[in-house]
C-alpha cells in the first residue's frame, strides 16, 4: 500500500552523510542533493510520499514530534515550519488541525521535514484525533477499545532528524497495518529502503494469524463495514485479553529447557557481525549469565 522515502542520509542506524528522504502510503522515501559527511544537515529535508494503495478514500499526513531546537512538542506543516501545541486540559482537548492533505491514489506528494524527533502519520479515509493534556499529546492508542482512533487506518513511520543526520524505521511494534515501506534517496541516486513490500504479502500475514491455534485470529482487528485494520501486537493481545493468558507458555517452556544446557549467541548489529552477546543459564538453573565478545 505504501512506501516512504526520505532525503538526507540513511535510515534508522548509522547516519553518513547527508542524502535524502522519505515516502508514504505505500512508499515513503526522501531525496536530496549530493553531499559529503562532513556537508551540513539543512534545516528541512523533502519527503516524498507516494500512495500505491488503490484506495479512493484520501489520505491525511502528519509529521508530530519534539522540535530539537527548542525541546518543544508539535507539529509541522508541509513547508515544515514548527508549529508548538498550545496548552492542554484534564479531560484533554483536542489538538490543532495538524493534518496534511496526501496524495491520490498513484500520485505523489512532497512535504519537508525539520530537525525532529517523532512520528510521521497517515490515514485512510478519515482524520484521525489527537488530543492534549496538561502533559502533552495524546497519540492513538487502539488496544483501547474506546478510542477514537479505533475505526481509522493508519500506521505511522518514527524518525529523527539533527544535524548529524536521518534515523527512520518503518515501525510495526505496536501494530501491524496498512504496508508500507520506507527509504533514503542517495547522492549518488541510490536508494536503502527498509519495510519492502511483498505481493499478498499483508494479507498473507493475516491469514496465517487466522490459521494458527490459540486465538490468535483475536488480534485481527476490523470496523462494521468488514475493513481490516489492524492486527494488534501480541503484547496488547494479552494485556487485552485478545490472547489467552497462557498462549506463550509452551514456547517458554520449550525455549527455557533448550537453553539450560546450551548458549543462545546474538549478533545484534548487522554492520558488527564480530559483536555477539551470549546467555546461558547460570549452574543453578535459576538465574541467567550475559557476556559480550567483538
Amino acid at each position: 500500500m505504501l512506501r516512504l522515502i526520505r532525503r538526507v542520509l540513511e535510515r534508522r542506524a548509522a547516519a553518513a552523510g547527508p542524502a535524502l528522504a522519505a515516502l508514504l502510503a505505500g512508499t515513503l522515501m526522501a531525496a536530496g542533493s549530493p553531499a559529503t559527511a562532513e556537508a551540513a544537515v539543512p534545516a528541512t529535508i523533502p519527503l516524498k510520499i507516494t500512495n500505491n494503495s488503490g484506495r479512493a478514500e484520501p489520505l491525511y499526513v502528519y509529521n508530530l514530534g519534539t522540535d530539537l531546537a527548542s525541546g518543544r512538542q508539535g507539529w509541522a506543516d508541509a513547508n515544515g515550519t514548527f508549529h508548538p501545541w498550545p496548552a492542554g486540559g484534564n479531560p484533554p482537548t483536542p489538538a490543532p488541525d495538524a493534518s496534511i492533505p496526501g496524495p491520490a491514489p498513484g500520485q505523489t506528494v512532497t512535504i519537508r521535514l525539520p530537525k525532529f524527533s517523532g512520528r510521521v502519520y497517515f490515514s485512510y479515509g478519515q482524520k484521525l484525533v489527537f488530543k492534549l493534556t496538561t502533559g502533552g499529546l495524546v497519540q492513538p492508542a487502539v488496544q483501547n477499545p474506546s478510542d477514537p482512533n479505533r475505526d481509522i487506518l493508519f500506521n505511522w513511520s518514527e524518525y529523527t532528524l539533527n544535524d548529524s543526520g536521518l534515523w527512520l524505521n518503518s515501525t510495526q511494534v505496536d501494530m501491524f497495518s496498512a504496508p508500507y515501506s520506507v527509504g533514503v534517496l542517495r547522492g549518488d541516486n541510490s536508494t536503502a529502503t527498509t519495510g519492502r513490500l511483498k505481493p499478498g504479502g499483508y494479507q498473507g500475514v493475516l491469514n496465517a494469524l487466522r490459521a494458527q491455534p490459540g486465538g490468535w485470529g483475536n488480534l485481527i482487528q476490523t470496523r462494521s463495514d468488514g475493513t481490516v485494520l489492524r492486527a494488534l501486537s501480541p503484547l496488547y493481545g494479552l494485556e487485552t485479553g485478545a490472547l489467552p493468558a497462557s498462549v506463550m507458555d509452551d514456547y517458554i517452556n520449550r525455549l527455557w529447557q533448550k537453553y539450560s544446557t546450551e548458549t543462545l549467541t546474538v549478533t545484534p548489529f548487522a554492520d558488527r557481525p564480530g559483536t555477539r552477546v551470549r546467555l546461558q543459564r547460570s549452574l543453578d538453573g535459576g538465574s541467567w549469565w550475559c557476556g559480550t565478545s567483538s
